[in-house]
């Protein structure tokens, strides 16, 4: 991570870009990039950076001088810089509802890069936790198992680990980022 001069205490990934996360009722935006081989985002004094507005963010970083990740021509939230973890959410309250891969992985996976923010390391998994998340990996990305689709198939211990990581996913977005905590 880049140590700004304008931001005293700000460490922002080495490539970063604009990313909004929606999560109960509220939108916020972050500088969420990479740094080596570990994702992390924008933080100051130890929280996390948060912006209203993509634009918002943009300009903030554009005036600290971080170095922003290459992006495509338009200046709108693209699909992929949403991380949209409402969709999880209703998961969770319907047990029996299909999870849609794609929430499930971004929002599990910027839970991990809040965590290797704050300790430079992701968390540690444990065999079922790793099949999870190998399994919403290859639903996102079906070439890596050399097929053209997947969709996975849950046992039900499996189910439960999804259930509680994804669960605790909500919660370290929800305590990070809720806007009431941060400007």
């Amino acid at each position: 991570m880049t140590e700004t001069a304008d931001d005293q205490d700000a460490q922002v990934p080495d490539d970063g870009r604009a990313v909004q996360v929606l999560l109960d009722d509220w939108a916020r935006f972050v500088w969420w990039g990479t740094d080596g081989d570990v994702d992390r985002v924008a933080t100051a004094d130890g929280q996390v950076l948060t912006w209203a507005t993509v634009d918002a963010c943009r300009r903030h970083a554009r005036q600290a001088g971080w170095s922003a990740a290459p992006t495509g021509p338009s200046a709108d939230v693209a699909a992929e810089d949403t991380v949209d973890g409402r969709s999880v959410q209703t998961w969770l309250n319907r047990p029996g509802m299909p999870l849609d891969p794609v929430a499930g992985l971004t929002l599990w996976n910027l839970q991990w890069d809040l965590v290797a923010t704050r300790t430079g390391a992701y968390p540690p998994l444990n065999s079922v936790q790793a099949r999870c998340h190998r399994k919403l990996t290859v639903a996102n990305i079906p070439w890596l198992a050399g097929v053209d689709t997947y969709r996975p198939r849950w046992t039900a211990a499996e189910l439960r680990c999804l259930r509680a990581a994804l669960g605790t996913a909500v919660h370290t977005v929800r305590a990070a980022l809720r806007p009431e905590s941060r400007t």
